[in-house]
Parts: C-alpha cells; sequence; structure tokens
C-alpha cells in the first residue's frame, strides 16, 4: 500500500493551495493508495475522516497533525484525537509526555530546515521515526538524516509535505498491507514493515471543452489518450522587426521531437492561472519575461495522442534570449516570409502552422 503521511489541505492549513479533494484526487491519478492529513496545529475531524473514506473507499485517509515546537522544529503526531495537541505553545519534553501518555507516534518533519543540527535533545526524549525525504529535504542532507536515524534508533520516513497537487507522492511509503486502522497503521511504521517509494509522474489537470476542471491525470496517460483534455498555454514572441522566435524541439520530447514550433509552449501546472503559466514558461524556456503580455485566442488541438485547451499570448521581446536546452535543441527569429516558405514540408510541428495561421488572421 503506498501512502504519502505529510500532506496539508486549504481547509486547514492557510499555506496550503489545494484543497481535500483535489490532493485526493491527485494522489489517485499517481496511483497512491492513501494519503495522512498532517495540517498545522489543526486535526482532522474524526466524523470528516469517517466520511471521506466513506466516499473514497477503497482509498484510504488519516489524520495526524503538524507541530511546531518552541525549539523551532516541527513534529508529525500520529494517533491522537484529543483537541489539546492543536496547542502552539509545545515545548519538545511536554509534547513528548502528552504523546507518550496517548501511544502516539512522533515524526521529526524535514530536519535541518531551519537550522545546520536539529535542536531536540533526542537522547532523552525518543522518538519513533525521522523524514528522510520530501520536497524540503535536499537530497545532501540525506546522509546526515540517516546517521541521526542510526544513532537514535528511529524509522526513516519519505513524505512528500505536499501544500499543492503536483507534489502530493512524490515521495511515499509502500507499507506491506494496507493498516486495518490508525493503530494498525503505527505498527506497520513502528515494525517498519515498508520502503520508501518515489513518484516521477507529472499531474494534469483536465478539463472540458470549456476549460473547466473535471480530474486529474499522469502526463503519460495524458499523451496516449486523445479523450483526455488538458491545458497549455503557448507564447508567440515577435522582435521590433516582426519576425517570430521558434524553438527547435528536442529530440528527447515524446511528441513531435526536432520539429519547430510555437516560441514557447508548455503545460498548465494544477490550479494555475493562464497567465502566470505564460510567465513561467517563458521564463523556464528562454529566460525573458515581457513586459507587454497580450491575451491573443483559445483553441482546442486535436491529434491522435494528445487533446490539448490552447490559450495563446504574444509579446515583444528584443533583447537576449537563453533557450533551456534540456527542453530545446535550438531556437532563433525567423521572418514571417520564411515561415510560409517551409509550411507544410514537416519542418514545423502541425500544432505550430495551426497557430501561425490563426496569428495572421
Amino acid at each position: 500500500m503506498k501512502i504519502d503521511l505529510h500532506v496539508h489541505a486549504s481547509e486547514r492549513s492557510g499555506c496550503s493551495g489545494a484543497t481535500e479533494e483535489q490532493l485526493i484526487a491527485a494522489a489517485k491519478a499517481i496511483g497512491l493508495d492513501g494519503l495522512c492529513f498532517t495540517d498545522h496545529h489543526q486535526l482532522v475531524p474524526a466524523w470528516h475522516l469517517a466520511e471521506l473514506n466513506e466516499k473514497h473507499a477503497p482509498f484510504r485517509i488519516f489524520g495526524g497533525i503538524e507541530l511546531t515546537l518552541a525549539e523551532e522544529e516541527d513534529i508529525l503526531v500520529f494517533g491522537i484525537d484529543d483537541p489539546q495537541v492543536e496547542s502552539l505553545y509545545w515545548h519538545f519534553p511536554d509534547l513528548h509526555e502528552f504523546v507518550r501518555e496517548r501511544d502516539g507516534f512522533m515524526a521529526l518533519a524535514h530536519p535541518f530546515r531551519y537550522h545546520p543540527s536539529v535542536g531536540l535533545d533526542l537522547g532523552q526524549y525518543a522518538i519513533d521515526a525521522i523524514e528522510i525525504r520530501s520536497i524540503n529535504i535536499p537530497h545532501s542532507d540525506v546522509s546526515a538524516i540517516q546517521e541521526i536515524a542510526d544513532r537514535f534508533g528511529l524509522r526513516t520516513l519519505a513524505n512528500s509535505d505536499a501544500h499543492s497537487v503536483e507534489c502530493v507522492g512524490m515521495f511515499h511509503n509502500a507499507l506491506e498491507r494496507a493498516p486495518a486502522d490508525t493503530t494498525d497503521l503505527l505498527h506497520l511504521l513502528r515494525s517498519g514493515a515498508f520502503t520508501h517509494g518515489e513518484s516521477t509522474s507529472e499531474l494534469f489537470e483536465l478539463v472540458d471543452e470549456k476549460g473547466r476542471p473535471i480530474g486529474m491525470a499522469t502526463r503519460e496517460e495524458c499523451h496516449g489518450n486523445p479523450e483526455l483534455i488538458h491545458q497549455v498555454v503557448h507564447v508567440l514572441v515577435l522582435d521590433a522587426e516582426g519576425r517570430l522566435f521558434l524553438q527547435k524541439r528536442a529530440m528527447n520530447k515524446d511528441i513531435q521531437p526536432g520539429k519547430w514550433d510555437t516560441s514557447v509552449g508548455g503545460h498548465m501546472r494544477p490550479g494555475e492561472d493562464p497567465e502566470s503559466a505564460a510567465y513561467r514558461e517563458m521564463e523556464e524556456e528562454l529566460s525573458i519575461r515581457p513586459n507587454d503580455l497580450r491575451f491573443s485566442h483559445e483553441y482546442l488541438w486535436q491529434s491522435e495522442m494528445e487533446s490539448e485547451l490552447v490559450r495563446t499570448y504574444t509579446a515583444t521581446w528584443n533583447g537576449p534570449v537563453r533557450v533551456q536546452e534540456e527542453e530545446i535543441d535550438e531556437g532563433r527569429f525567423w521572418t514571417f516570409e520564411e515561415i510560409r516558405g517551409n509550411l507544410g514540408k514537416g519542418v514545423f510541428t502541425p500544432n505550430f502552422e495551426v497557430e501561425f495561421e490563426k496569428l495572421q488572421e
């Protein structure tokens, strides 16, 4: 059973950009079997957990909590439903006593995030586990975390610490079996009956033809099923002479490798607005940030491989361009005459040829 034990929902964590339902949908889409909401200083009510589990069965939802201590460390607590645990003023020794009296489970979250050393006396106040992988743990810290785990006999957990749908399950734990309840989950964690997992699947938000969100799917699913509409943004970048910048797609691309394409194009992240996505893609792909971004048109692009709801913008740029080498083989400005002379010859992607016609309308 694959489960992410450190996830934040916007219903209780103000720093999260995703709701419970969005996070659950994302977890399902990448193949997780369960997750645990560990919001900041707020428990998920037991009755609400029961509702979520009934609604999403057989997917499992558990509840925990993340507490920021006076010692400026964060602790994940599982197996406690006493509302006193939600206090904002815990000192580690007091929390340790409180959790141990109630047979709860404690894990140190993202060590070294705030300080170069762990500010807790783990020798005197034993905890159960320590996070060794998350989006807030650089790979360079892993060996030091493992040393702490070995020294104090701690289990190591891999969790996402997700505050958005694209991060859910990025790191997770694979339990040997599905737990019957929270008590059984803690038994599996204490006994080490799990391994660490890592997801490389990129999530896309699915929409209908009008752009209304209807679900989630992985990149692989979207690029093999034209019934799944996902959202992309394009930016047509022109210079002062009216030439259009085009990029040559890298040969490792899964769709239309080696073809010349729109200046900038990329998938929108779940929950991202189109204009923000356009600026992000321009910075990522060309290292530019024009100040005259303008919406141009929207259309549904469909091929044998995929279906994209495309929102296209235009912008002007006369400065240097640095292409993203991992994604783009080369890039340059083309005159409209050059482009017209190469249409229909397999030089450009079919999508760009449609885009170019729309630009001239």
